[in-house]
């Protein structure tokens, strides 16, 4: 697949953390950009709820197949208030190990930034920050 098109990338990221999250998560429900799936007033087990950020693309030359693609893709993982946080800690060990410090097709994802965030009311977030990158040799 030629990754000079925005599009391209996303499918690419969102296919590629796709597989990593079903080796260990694939019961755990998914929010995509534009796409919600879980209903908060009835959800009780954990879920994620994934963001992609390309603000940051530039094009180094005039042609098309010079896009700069670095961006950052944001998973966040949701878990009852008073659960503790260890589940969250295991899924954030688990994109490491299948998805970043690797690369994926054409596309370099770098280790994971754990974060804490403020959620809907009972709940609590942890930010995964993956930042990657287009591997143009392998465009």
């Amino acid at each position: 697949m030629s990754l000079t098109l925005l599009e391209d990338v996303r499918q690419a990221v969102i296919s590629a953390f796709q597989t990593a999250h079903a080796v260990s998560y694939s019961a755990t429900k998914v929010n995509y950009p534009n796409l919600v799936v879980v209903d908060l007033e009835h959800q009780v087990a954990p879920f994620v709820s994934v963001e992609l950020d390309l603000s940051k693309v530039t094009r180094a030359a005039l042609a098309d197949t010079e896009l700069l693609v670095p961006g950052v893709l944001q998973v966040y993982f949701y878990y009852r208030e008073g659960t503790g946080t260890s589940g969250a800690l295991r899924y954030t060990d688990s994109l490491n190990t299948n998805l970043c410090m690797r690369q994926h097709g054409a596309i370099y994802y770098h280790a994971v930034k754990p974060m804490p965030v403020t959620t809907f009311p009972a709940w609590v977030g942890l930010l995964n920050y993956i930042k990657f990158d287009l591997n143009k040799a392998c465009v």
